[in-house]
């Protein structure tokens, strides 16, 4: 299955106009095969002000790294065919500055050998709510003077 990004920002005017005002509005990208996943993600991390873009696995993910930057990343850990592991390893070289943030339906105990390597931001154990999202995102979002209390 695939499908196309829910929101492929082109309007750098309406960019341009945010970061003159002093405000930047930061800028996700949820890397998922599960389309419902995705949507489910997508209104979490919608609902924190910032633009949100998505990708069906790591073609499609890279794809979109090469036309912005992002501020975090978040990726499932297991999709058809690669790993978001690799892709967080990929953003740890190439995009050192993007916070990424892995989720997984797995154990802490299945996935131990991932988590202290230093590679991921921080682990997300599906299911999960947008409070855990936002405490995920934290060092991302908000940006321009928001608090934390204004995202719930």
């Amino acid at each position: 299955m695939t499908f196309s990004p829910l929101n492929e920002v082109e309007d750098e005017e309406a960019e341009d106009k945010n970061v003159s005002f002093g405000y930047g509005q930061p800028r996700v990208l949820i890397v998922d095969g599960d389309h419902r996943s995705v949507l489910d993600v997508y209104g979490m991390a919608n609902s924190f002000n910032s633009r949100v873009d998505a990708a069906n696995g790591m073609e499609s993910a890279l794809n979109c790294l090469e036309k912005h930057r992002y501020d975090a990343v978040i990726t499932d850990l297991e999709m058809n065919g690669s790993s978001g592991y690799e892709l967080a390893r990929w953003l740890r070289n190439n995009s050192p500055g993007t916070r990424v943030v892995v989720m997984t339906k797995r154990s802490r105990a299945e996935i131990e050998r991932y988590v202290n390597t230093g590679i991921v931001d921080h682990w997300i154990f599906k299911p999960f709510g947008k409070s855990d999202l936002m405490i995920a995102l934290a060092d991302s979002i908000p940006k321009g003077g928001e608090s934390t209390e204004d995202w719930l």
